[in-house]
């Protein structure tokens, strides 16, 4: 077939729902006549990666463990909702990003089978990688009562994540990637699910959080800067999702929200 144009990888992993991490079933009861936007996915609406996929004039980005997958001439998301950097992380119900590098390199050996080599390492080098990880890795100790957090001091914590982020992007790097997208973290603290969660607490937790989100956002804006320094033809992007999550908030008129029961994020 001839050269791919548009090609997409997604590393985007997403919040679990809070009831799968205490053993019940995290299926949501749905309206009679309620009509999925899609079947068989955790995400019954449209997620970051499927916007960004119409916008480049693609198709649907194909899940990675869709049943009947065949193909993935456009890209392949590989995200699980729940995941993290860390294998600990809501593990048993998630799928980590370790794991997920694995079913990477399976997807390249397929491109090697069906395009040849020297078709499937230009497709690889010319694809577009997008991560969006790290949120649940510091928001599963507080909605599982994990005592790992006692365990190490918050930028211990912080390097394992960023650790491991880093080991994926230098290896997807080695097969040729080339091309990057990053989001980093919101206000965790501040998130509606943590304060349900843990509304008894008074809000204790969550300057904690907002802490280790805060100090995420520096380690990964840090190691972005200096793979680009060491890594020859390694470009990337960082989307601020904090600022803008931020904006949305304060300002929430001026995108389109008209009913809201703001939670205002703590602003050092």
């Amino acid at each position: 077939m001839g050269r791919l144009s548009s090609f997409f990888f997604f590393f985007f992993v997403f919040f679990i729902n809070a009831t799968c991490c205490r053993g019940k079933s995290h299926q949501q009861q749905l309206p009679k006549k309620h009509v999925p936007f899609f079947h068989l996915r955790f995400s019954d609406g449209r997620l970051l990666s499927d916007f960004i996929a119409k916008r480049a004039k693609l198709p649907l980005i194909p899940p990675f463990l869709q049943p009947g997958f065949r193909q993935c001439y456009h890209g392949v998301n590989f995200a699980s909702s729940g995941a993290g950097a860390l294998a600990e992380t809501f593990q048993g119900f998630a799928i980590d990003l370790k794991t997920l590098l694995c079913n990477y390199c399976k997807v390249q050996s397929w491109f090697r089978y069906k395009l040849g080599n020297d078709e499937a390492k230009a497709t690889i080098s010319r694809a577009v990688y997008l991560f969006s990880i790290g949120s649940n890795d510091y928001m599963s100790p507080f909605l599982t009562n994990s005592p790992i957090l006692n365990n190490y001091n918050d930028s211990t914590y912080v390097g394992m994540v960023i650790g491991n982020l880093s080991t994926v992007i230098n290896e997807i790097y080695r097969r040729r990637g080339r091309k990057f997208t990053f989001i980093n973290l919101p206000e965790l603290g501040c998130l509606p699910g943590m304060r349900i969660i843990k509304s008894g607490n008074n809000g204790s937790f969550l300057e904690e959080a907002r802490r280790l989100a805060t100090l995420h956002n520096k380690a990964l804006s840090k190691l972005l800067f200096e793979l680009e320094k060491r890594l020859k033809g390694f470009k990337y992007s960082l989307f601020d999702f904090n600022s803008s999550l931020r904006q949305r908030m304060q300002h929430p008129f001026k995108y389109g929200t008209y009913n809201t029961n703001t939670c205002k994020p703590v602003v050092p």
